[in-house]
């Protein structure tokens, strides 16, 4: 009955609690647009780093109310820090945007592969496309995990190597899932991949 209850209260901490973080630290971010007050952008830039490091705190939490499941963190956290350590080189971070039971219902195998991924798909975004803004979505539903990886770039035109690309898109076929991208010169790229969160047989 203990764990049940770790459990109900974890669950409740990631689906209410940490969703609405998110919400609120994406639209505390998007107010830098309309700023350039060096002392107001640098406060929306405090207060976003606050909003992150509860969020941190709070999947802390819930990873210590949860049984272990053999990872030293949670999936979610480790996306964000996948995406952070990508995304270095930028001026302006990322934004990230977490949806479904990420946490609870990925096989430690497809987290693996969904890593990946989104290394790579970040990565892309940040080396070629020159963007100023790059949105991120996981989501885990419908029985399908998938990735969004939108940037408003210069397009990926005709890329001298397609290691990157491949890479994802054979991640996606092994796993029975798709891989598309969409490019329009000067209007940016988007990654779409998806896979069953079953593993097929």
């Amino acid at each position: 009955m203990l764990y049940a209850d770790r459990d109900r209260i974890a669950q409740d901490l990631h689906d209410v609690v940490i969703q609405r973080l998110f919400a609120a630290g994406l639209n505390v971010q998007s107010l830098g647009r309309f700023t350039t007050d060096p002392l107001g952008t640098a406060r929306i830039r405090a207060i976003t780093d606050e909003l992150d490091a509860t969020i941190k705190e709070l999947r802390d939490t819930i990873y210590a109310l949860r049984t272990s499941t053999g990872e030293t963190d949670l999936l979610s956290s480790r996306i964000m820090t996948t995406v952070r350590k990508v995304s270095r080189s930028l001026s302006f971070a990322p934004r990230i945007v977490l949806s479904g039971p990420i946490d609870s219902e990925v096989p430690p195998d497809l987290a693996k592969q969904l890593i990946a991924v989104v290394s790579e798909g970040v990565s892309n975004a940040v080396r070629h496309a020159k963007a100023a803004e790059i949105d991120v979505a996981v989501t885990a539903g419908g029985e399908c995990l998938s990735v969004t990886v939108n940037d408003d770039g210069g397009g990926i035109g005709k890329p001298s190597t397609r290691s990157g690309l491949a890479n994802m898109e054979d991640r996606a076929l092994k796993l029975k899932g798709v891989f598309s991208v969409q490019s329009v010169g000067g209007r940016g790229t988007k990654f779409f991949w998806s896979v069953p969160l079953t593993p097929p047989p």
